[in-house]
């Protein structure tokens, strides 16, 4: 059977994964300094500095979260693929017979009914 190594597509996921964590802890601890900051009198300026780099690393934060979830989607697109070309090529699919369907006028299954004497 013909099987490709998805061990780079895991690897990458990992790594966004990673990556991403320590960009929400930086997130974080930039987020309690200019808590902190608030505090201080002449802050503003630094403060606005501050808010404008939590923004670029919280759009990098969603980037990476984006690509983890094409990555994931990926794999998936993939492994269905590869799913699909071992039923259709290895012939591992199961092949049921089309079942009939009809239809019943059940009109007269009243009048049968009340002529059966249920003691």
């Amino acid at each position: 059977m013909y099987v490709v190594n998805l061990d780079q597509l895991v690897d990458a996921y990992q790594a966004l994964k990673e990556q991403k964590n320590i960009l929400k802890s930086k997130i974080e601890e930039l987020s309690r300094t200019a808590t902190t900051l608030r505090t201080l009198s002449g802050m503003e300026e630094i403060l606005l500095q501050i808010h404008q780099i939590i923004t670029d690393l919280e759009k990098e934060y969603n980037g990476m979260q984006q690509m983890m979830q094409v990555l994931d989607k990926a794999s998936i697109s993939y492994l269905n693929c590869e799913r699909r070309i071992v039923d259709e090529y290895e012939e591992a699919t199961l092949h049921f017979k089309k079942t009939q369907v009809g239809y019943t006028n059940l009109d007269e299954l009243n009048g049968m009914l009340s002529t059966l004497k249920f003691k």
